[in-house]
């Protein structure tokens, strides 16, 4: 029997085949809430999972190079080696991807981003982008808290799903619409430190938990929304807030204006810095290309407008207490 993850991403069909098992297992996880179900099918994706050494033709320059890979382009083939660890070709016409990894930690990694990169591309093109925050619904209020990387806006939004009552929105990266409306993008949850990860969760069986070991990144530990409490849900009010770290002593909270919010988003919206994708499945180099990416940086733009416009924007200047940082965002927005 075949190992095959069949995942339905917002009309975007992702079928991946021939995985290992224990890869299989853990992408179930990861991606719980998007395993196919009867839902319209607007494109598809393919990836084959190879287990052979995949060839890149020989006397091609690179048309690009990162610390990660080094991408060659050849009859509307993208190649990509990743200095030995992983080959990849990408047929971007018909959306099909192999993989070759041996590396099983490695490979999860990869499906992994290739499947947000991919879908991410597809979903900005109908209107539905990625705003860089984590969000959770609390007394009927969506609450979206975005923070620079190392800001502590993962422990925050643990902090918050202690309460059971707390919904789930996303981890990560919450939908926008290019109206300006919020949808949910629920993903597994992570925590680089696994002891406090169980302290805050302590229902959680040590079997639920699973490693998210990364090429370039410190070790996550992993736990499944099938395994938390928590339901996921939205409301039609939302609350934006940008977290910033300060040396109050007890976290501060201001109302901000428009403008001074918009600014923010330009940042966690608009650019996107921060979201977790594979630049070389989400950009390509042709002229028809970059026109598309036009038009997704105009839409994110009216997105980001119209969900300034629609929302409630503050500043959280943080402490070093996660707790109480968590503790202030419900008690501030309780009754406002």
């Amino acid at each position: 029997m075949k190992n095959n993850l069949c995942l339905n991403i917002n009309g975007f069909e992702i079928t991946v085949d021939e995985l290992p098992s224990n890869v299989l297992k853990k992408l179930k996880l990861d991606f719980s809430f998007y395993l196919k179900k009867n839902q319209e099918i607007l494109k598809s994706f393919k990836i084959y999972v190879k287990s052979e050494r995949i060839l890149i033709p020989k006397d091609l320059g690179a048309s690009k190079q990162s610390d990660n890979s080094i991408t060659f382009d050849y009859q509307g083939i993208r190649y990509n080696d990743y200095y030995g660890e992983a080959i990849t070709k990408f047929y971007y016409k018909e959306e099909i991807c192999e993989i070759f990894c041996e590396n099983e930690n490695f490979l999860h990694e990869l499906v992994y981003l290739l499947i947000l990169s991919r879908s991410g591309k597809f979903m900005d093109t109908i209107g539905l982008h990625k705003l860089h925050a984590c969000g959770v619904n609390i007394h009927k209020k969506n609450i979206l808290l975005m923070m620079d990387s190392k800001g502590g806006k993962t422990s925050t939004f643990v902090e918050l799903l202690r309460d059971q009552e707390t919904r789930i929105i996303s981890d990560d990266s919450p939908i926008i619409t290019r109206n300006g409306d919020v949808k949910e993008f629920p993903l597994r949850i992570g925590f680089e430190n696994k002891d406090q990860f169980q302290s805050k969760f302590p229902y959680i069986k040590e079997d639920d938990i699973y490693e998210f070991k990364r090429k370039n990144y410190s070790k996550k530990w992993l736990v499944s929304l099938v395994n938390l409490k928590n339901k996921i849900g939205l409301s039609k009010r939302t609350i934006l807030i940008q977290g910033l770290r300060s040396t109050y002593k007890e976290p501060k909270i201001v109302k901000i204006g428009r403008i001074a919010m918009f600014r923010y988003l330009c940042r966690h919206m608009i650019v996107g810095v921060g979201l977790p994708l594979i630049l070389e499945y989400f950009l390509q180099n042709t002229l028809l290309d970059h026109v598309k990416n036009l038009k997704i940086l105009l839409s994110r733009t009216m997105g980001a407008l119209a969900l300034v416009y629609k929302s409630e924007n503050y500043i959280i200047y943080c402490s070093s207490n996660i707790v109480l940082n968590g503790q202030s965002i419900k008690d501030y927005f309780y009754e406002k």
